[in-house]
């Protein structure tokens, strides 16, 4: 089980609320995605020497 907080202007029922943080990250994750494929972004040299240092 995971606990999540989040600060939110919305209003509503908790399902309601659920439902539009759950659409939020399926946009981010579609979005890495596209990064990912489109652009190599996991690939990129930049990246990797980033983390490295």
């Amino acid at each position: 089980m995971e606990v999540r907080y989040f600060i939110s202007s919305l209003t509503g029922s908790a399902k309601k609320v659920l439902r539009a943080v759950r659409a939020h990250w399926g946009i981010e994750n579609r979005l890495h995605w596209v990064l990912d494929v489109q652009y190599h972004e996991d690939d990129s040299c930049i990246r990797a020497m980033l983390l490295r240092t």
